[in-house]
């Protein structure tokens, strides 16, 4: 059980980074001119 829970809590902080790559790079399409 506790693999499950700590392989779960990985694939969170995996996502949480995801996101914020992906506001990174809507901010800089939208700072070239890319709405």
């Amino acid at each position: 059980m506790r693999q499950f829970i700590e392989r779960f809590e990985t694939l969170e902080a995996e996502k949480k980074d995801v996101t914020e790559q992906q506001k990174e790079l809507m901010a800089e399409a939208k700072g070239r001119g890319y709405d």
